[in-house]
């Protein structure tokens, strides 16, 4: 192939590159660097749009606490597994503990313990022998608060699961607004799990249901937070230019792993572990969800710290901004161009040409001619955020064939087929 050649391609794949480029929106505009993306964008909105995101948020919470106020009483008996949890949790606030209950305590043999307890004898009904207890205490204690503000009554032992249920509104009108960046979509969210019947019933009776649920919304949303807050520190620590980031952020940046930075103390990923302890602590169900977002926030924290701690060097290697590149050898016999399309950066090829010294043998028949073999190895970067190579160890032209990429996982090389001339 020739210069002219060489001159053709490039125009073939300067073309391609405007009519399907990487860099570019399809409105037209550039698509901001990866460092940029992982910012928050909601952390550079005005004080007024972020006091709008908490305001309405609060707004519908209250709305939604209204609403399960509303006859939170009635009816004024236990209803369903209310004879277990609401009983226990009174058992919880005098005793310490969970002991049976007696049979009857009014002497009348028409009236069973429940309705002793509805007629107001809550004072020693219990047996003094402990019970069994099929789940943890937490959501048991959450419901002897209640009982402790209001008395042992149907309200008392339903106000704490109203409470709970008007707080996962606002839990989720901030999740979603974090997730889209929208807090008409927050709304939209809170308001949908506002008036969920499901939600709504389990708000209004003293179950645990409510509080494991609360406690597992918080702890996803915390988890959200901890991506947003990793994805933040990667990109503060590799700023574009010296003078571009943190100086304080930069000096504690950790030191670069195969897998990433190593930051050992991650705020709400903390606040994420209490949430998920307090969910195992109302039920053992919780177990699952945990085990799932776990993995799931390996995964957050593996991928962006692979790409940004281990690839991207600080302000060392500023270009290259979170994607990594791929470093593919293609070779030609006696070539010195790239092939079409292949795009990326071109090196000088690495000639070797071998010529064994003449034999000064006795006989002449074994003298054998001079012998040249060249060989040809082309390193072709492909990468997706429009920057600049790494610095290559081995001065170009002179790089030895089969040797590492200094951004790659693995290399291959083909060379070509000898060439003997005599």
């Amino acid at each position: 192939m020739t210069a002219v050649d060489d001159q053709q391609h490039e125009a073939a794949g300067e073309a391609a590159g405007r009519r399907a480029s990487l860099s570019r929106t399809a409105a037209g505009r550039p698509v901001p660097l990866a460092r940029l993306r992982a910012l928050n964008p909601l952390d550079r909105l005005p004080l007024s749009e972020k006091a709008i995101g908490w305001v309405a948020p609060i707004g519908l919470t209250l709305l939604a606490f209204a609403l399960r106020l509303v006859h939170l009483g009635t009816p004024k008996r236990f209803a369903f597994d209310e004879t277990y949890y609401a009983k226990d949790a009174w058992s919880l606030l005098n005793n310490g503990y969970i002991q049976t209950y007696l049979t009857d305590v009014d002497g009348n043999p028409k009236t069973d313990i429940n309705a002793d307890i509805l007629a107001g004898h809550t004072q020693g009904v219990w047996t003094g022998e402990p019970s069994l207890a099929v789940h943890p205490d937490v959501g048991k204690w959450l419901i002897a608060l209640g009982e402790k503000a209001f008395g042992m009554d149907p309200f008392g032992w339903r106000i704490a699961s109203a409470v709970a249920g008007a707080l996962m509104v606002l839990v989720l009108c901030r999740l979603v607004r974090r997730m889209t960046g929208s807090t008409l979509l927050g709304c939209v969210a809170g308001i949908l799990l506002m008036f969920d019947g499901l939600h709504f019933v389990l708000s209004r009776l003293a179950l645990l249901d409510i509080f494991l649920a609360l406690f597992i919304l918080c702890g996803v949303s915390c988890l959200v937070a901890d991506r947003d807050w990793l994805r933040a520190r990667l990109a503060r620590g590799m700023a574009p230019d010296p003078g571009a980031g943190d100086e304080a952020d930069r000096a504690s940046y950790p030191s670069r792993r195969a897998w990433g930075p190593r930051f050992l103390f991650r705020p709400w990923l903390l606040a994420a572990g209490v949430m998920f302890g307090l969910a195992l602590g109302t039920k053992w169900s919780a177990a699952y969800p945990l085990a799932a977002f776990g993995l799931l926030c390996w995964l957050w924290s593996a991928g962006p710290g692979a790409a940004w701690g281990s690839g991207a060097r600080s302000s060392r290697r500023r270009s290259w901004t979170g994607s990594r590149p791929s470093c593919t050898w293609w070779s030609w016999p006696h070539s010195s161009t790239s092939p079409p399309g292949a795009g990326g950066w071109r090196t000088p090829t690495s000639t070797r040409s071998t010529s064994p010294p003449p034999s000064t043998g006795s006989s002449p028949a074994r003298a054998t001619a001079p012998r040249t073999t060249t060989r040809s190895w082309r390193p072709t970067w492909t990468r997706t955020d429009g920057g600049r190579p790494p610095r290559s160890r081995t001065p170009a032209g002179s790089a030895r064939p089969g040797s590492r990429c200094a951004r790659s996982g693995t290399t291959t090389r083909t060379p070509t087929p000898s060439t003997r001339t005599s």
